[in-house]
């Protein structure tokens, strides 16, 4: 029965993070942790991942932005190391607080950016180089530390003007370098549940199909009123993660 609801919320996140080009790991994580532990939910949510990455890179390849990919890249990559490495020794409550206080920022800046999108839109003007490798070092951390630093990502790729195809593009081309670097380490480090291989590999037919269809409803669905439910699902999964950390530090 737990197999069967983990590849359910596979397929709900997996088509979500086509549709808009991020959020599955936000999304997948908080549903898997349901029935499994926080670690082995990380885990399996970027293996699942690479393929959705490389579906959205490979449809929107001619709006990879390569100058761009060539500051935030390289960074990034030093931030997964060592967030992959930490996820064996980090203990569950602070991962798990980590986690709501991350998702519950992710809701915040959402939430912000459906109200903005009612007023005109502007470009941005150059973006602080300080800010710029921050930001993706911050992500590369993260995504390696919790597996659901997209947020982190969302911001630069706003603030440099990218914008729906080459927003999903550039964001899926830098997520899936960074993610070969971060399975290399879970695996090596033996992390990946070998009990759940079974499901790992139904999940990869079902992460294609699901993909294919987020990326057909890419252009059909307002982002707006689709991500308004998202977005109180996941306060209500960030409130939980916080709740279970401190009664981590209280046990």
């Amino acid at each position: 029965m737990d197999a069967a609801w983990i590849l359910l919320f596979l397929f709900v996140a997996m088509f979500l993070g086509a549709a808009f080009g991020f959020g599955d790991a936000l999304i997948l994580i908080p549903f898997l942790t349901m029935v499994m532990a926080v670690q082995p939910a990380v885990v399996l949510t970027s293996f699942w991942g690479v393929l959705l990455n490389v579906m959205n890179a490979v449809k929107y390849r001619a709006f990879i932005d390569k100058p761009f990919l060539k500051k935030v890249v390289p960074i990034g990559l030093a931030g997964v190391i060592g967030g992959s490495l930490l996820i064996g020794v980090a203990p569950v409550a602070w991962i798990e607080l980590v986690l709501g206080v991350f998702i519950a920022c992710y809701v915040t800046f959402k939430a912000r950016a459906l109200a903005r999108e009612r007023l005109r839109a502007h470009v941005h003007g150059p973006l602080a180089p300080a800010w710029l490798y921050s930001g993706a070092a911050a992500y590369g951390f993260l995504g390696g530390l919790i597996g659901a630093s997209g947020p982190v990502f969302v911001v630069i790729l706003e603030r440099t003007n990218h914008e729906r195809e080459a927003f999903i593009e550039n964001f899926a081309l830098n997520s899936f370098l960074l993610t070969l670097v971060k399975l290399g380490i879970y695996t090596g480090t033996g992390l990946f549940p070998v009990d759940l291989w079974l499901v790992f590999l139904v999940g990869l037919p079902i992460t294609y199909i699901a993909t294919r269809c987020g990326q057909w409803l890419t252009p059909r669905i307002p982002k707006d009123k689709f991500l308004v439910g998202i977005l109180v699902i996941l306060a209500a999964m960030a409130i939980r993660f916080i709740v279970m950390a401190c009664e981590g530090f209280l046990a």
